[in-house]
């Protein structure tokens, strides 16, 4: 039996999917759940190699909303699955906000503690983020 890791159990509790195997066919299809705390549909995956090591999930921002602002402890890669939108960032209290467009094919780095935001500037579909991060 494979070990069962803290962040396993972590994603469990969060009650969103986790799509587990060695590929997911097509991110844009893949079967999403509302994630109250990021306030996004959302699901985690874990494909086989990835266990204990590395974190990837895929967001679905809504049509013309913006998700609450986080501050994550590690680097985070994000690629733009599907959409258009703008990621505002900025590193603390009093310090300047940094904002920046995106697109469908786009990839870019959120450095680590640094608070961030996305919001999709379309009105019409969801915009598709994959969030990856290595594990420490």
């Amino acid at each position: 039996m494979p070990p069962v890791f803290t962040y396993d159990r972590w994603m469990e509790s969060k009650g969103i999917p986790i799509h587990r195997g060695y590929y997911i066919e097509d991110l844009r299809t893949v079967n999403l759940k509302w994630w109250e705390e990021r306030q996004c549909n959302a699901a985690f995956m874990q494909l086989m190699g990835q266990e204990g090591v590395t974190s990837a999930w895929i967001a679905e921002v809504l049509p013309g909303k913006t998700l609450p602002p986080v501050k994550f402890a590690l680097d985070e890669i994000v690629y733009v699955v599907d959409g258009r939108g703008l990621t505002t960032i900025w590193g603390g209290e009093g310090r300047p906000k940094k904002i920046f467009e995106w697109q469908q094919y786009a990839m870019f780095v959120l450095p680590r503690n640094f608070t961030h935001q996305f919001s999709n500037m379309q009105g019409d579909k969801p915009v598709r983020l994959l969030h990856y991060n290595f594990l420490p």
